[in-house]
């Protein structure tokens, strides 16, 4: 170590003494990784920072932060970010430098890096308005909406009138599973602020989220009347109308939101969702244009997953798989995938969640839940379009409420889960169906990923039905790597391999969900349930216990609002053929063939 320090020095000093400090810079940082902590580096590091910024190099003060905000006025939020954290090495607990690092972090997209800065600067000044509301919005960023919530009312209850948290508090009452609350502070908030299109447009996503279809569309309007070329209100207004079936609205909205951004990744992409794209629409030379010149990834991401689709329509198999492996492989780069922990993780499902001690009694609730699982593209959204269409049932769509409460759960230890969290998790979901529109007896919560859940459904919510769509699994494979999953949750979905992977785990562990309680899941084939619907669907009411209904042999007249990737296929009615679409580019499918042949 010795030799490796006293050559960094040199070289520092070496630096110094030419008049170039950013170079001296250099020579320490690398060796103060690999001997963090390091008295002499720290010390030669402060003699180059002294040296760089015409400041003391510690404490970090508001002189220091002042040079820091017009350095990110000049260079951007990247390299600022770099040399905030070269203030932190310098001075470890300084809550001004940790907090600006987290929102630089936040700025650049990673949340998950922002915690552990923001959860220093709060600690060291935990009043501090700016690091309380940002930390709460990089915990909800990073799935933990809960403890989102309680940071956010905590901010609040210092800076009751601080806009920016009641705005992170109502972001993370939603993502929490409690839009009607967040829907009711941000209503306040409108009429406080009545010009406010920002608090209109999060008004508008609280009520989509509370399933106030109608009334988010109309937050959403008012958002673009107040700011014509607000773009994420545009998109989402269009995106309302599309799932709501008004193709051409939605086509118009996106047009709409193009034209105020040229430069709009998510304008393009959602209008090609939109629309069917002929052959030489100028529509793919746009999306290819715009995909050559713009250096984000997150909207190459889009562009790519709308050329794709694009080209697909157009006939064209070859430049639509090649858009859709660009823009799954941007987001494997971005989101890395790790079998070995998913292999842990479906080992942790069957250890902790079917404990026998933990069986809850079966009970009449206001409203009953009908869970409709499986994987992704599995017809999960068909399903829930045939049985919301009957009187008795309201279609809920995907739920995140369940995955949530059992997440929450297991992070408290390593034991299998008992009867204690059973009824927490089975109260906190019931509490959140009950305040879904309707008064319907029973709820439909189409959530895919529920299959993991079966052992806690069993146990917590033994009242429930449980409706297993089973579908060919390369039609299943290839669907799944054609959409395009946001967020950082489903990492499998980016390559063929790791999707036929998953796939086989998913197997796994229905088959052993069947040992656990034979009987108590029905399986739905999909390809029988489009060849002959009546007696699959007769046979699906009756599990559920519900006398059939004409009107679920026609769920295309069934106008609720669809929520999925499935809302055109869905409101198509039943039919036969959509599992052989993959064939069309069977030249690309060898990795799932190949597999799926073997097994």
């Amino acid at each position: 170590m010795s030799t490796a320090v006293d050559n960094a020095i040199k070289a520092a000093k070496a630096a110094l003494k030419a008049g170039d400090p950013v170079a001296a810079s250099r020579a320490i940082l690398p060796e103060l990784k690999r001997f963090p902590g390091n008295a002499r580096l720290l010390t030669q590091l402060a003699e180059v920072q002294s040296a760089r910024t015409g400041l003391s190099a510690r404490p970090f003060g508001p002189a220091h932060l002042q040079r820091l905000l017009r350095l990110r006025a000049q260079t951007g939020p990247g390299p600022t970010a770099e040399e905030a954290q070269v203030a932190i090495l310098l001075d470890p607990f300084s809550p001004l430098a940790n907090g600006f690092l987290g929102s630089l972090m936040l700025e650049l997209g990673l949340p998950e890096a922002a915690l552990a800065p923001l959860r220093i600067a709060l600690k060291r000044d935990p009043k501090s308005p700016e690091a309380g509301t940002n930390l709460s919005i990089a915990l909800r960023l990073s799935g933990q909406s809960a403890e989102a919530v309680t940071l956010a009312r905590a901010t609040l209850a210092h800076h009751p009138a601080l806009t920016p948290a009641k705005a992170a508090l109502a972001l993370a009452l939603v993502e929490d599973g409690l839009p009607l609350q967040a829907v009711t502070l941000l209503e306040a908030m409108a009429a406080e602020n009545p010009k406010a299109a920002d608090i209109r447009f999060e008004l508008g996503r609280a009520l989509f989220a509370a399933q106030r279809f109608d009334e988010a569309r109309t937050a959403f309007a008012a958002a673009v009347t107040l700011d014509p070329r607000h773009e994420r209100a545009l998109n989402e207004l269009g995106s309302a109308e599309l799932t709501a079936g008004a193709f051409d609205q939605a086509r118009a909205t996106f047009e709409t939101a193009i034209a105020a951004h040229p430069d709009s990744a998510a304008g393009y992409y959602n209008l090609a969702r939109a629309v069917d794209v002929a052959p030489g629409d100028p529509l793919i030379e746009k999306m290819q244009a715009l995909d050559a010149r713009t250096q984000r990834p997150a909207d190459r991401i889009l562009l790519n997953f709308g050329l794709a689709k694009a080209y697909e329509d157009a006939g064209d198999v070859d430049q639509s798989f090649a858009a859709l492996k660009r823009a799954n492989d941007l987001r494997r780069a971005a989101y890395p995938y790790d079998r070995a922990q998913e292999t842990a993780f479906f080992a942790a499902l069957k250890a902790r969640h079917w404990s026998p001690k933990a069986q809850l009694p079966a009970a009449t609730p206001a409203r009953r839940p009908i869970f409709i699982l499986g994987m992704m593209r599995s017809g999960t959204t068909l399903m829930e379009q045939i049985i919301s269409s009957h009187p008795l049932v309201y279609g809920a769509g995907e739920l995140d409420y369940l995955g949530k409460s059992v997440m929450a759960e297991m992070a408290k230890g390593t034991a299998p889960l008992d009867a204690a969290a059973m009824t927490r998790i089975r109260d906190a979901y019931l509490t959140r169906i009950d305040a879904l529109p309707g008064m319907t007896p029973w709820v439909t919560d189409k959530m895919p990923a529920n299959f993991a859940l079966v052992g806690v459904i069993q146990r917590a919510l033994p009242e429930a039905r449980i409706i297993h769509m089973r579908r060919d699994p390369i039609a299943v494979c290839w669907s799944i790597y054609k959409k395009n999953f946001t967020g950082n949750r489903l990492r499998f979905t980016n390559d063929l391999s790791d999707i036929a992977a998953y796939y086989d785990a998913y197997l796994d562990y229905m088959a052993f969900a069947e040992t656990q309680a034979p009987g108590a899941i029905c399986h739905v084939d999909y390809a029988e349930l489009t060849r002959t619907p009546e007696p699959v669907i007769r046979r699906v009411l009756n599990f559920c216990g519900l006398p059939f209904d004409p009107a679920c042999l026609a769920p295309e007249k069934n106008d609720r609002q669809i929520q999925t990737a499935s809302y055109k296929q869905a409101r198509a009615g039943i039919y036969q053929g959509s599992s052989g679409k993959w064939r069309g580019f069977e030249p690309y499918l060898k990795p799932l063939m190949d597999h799926f042949s073997a097994g």
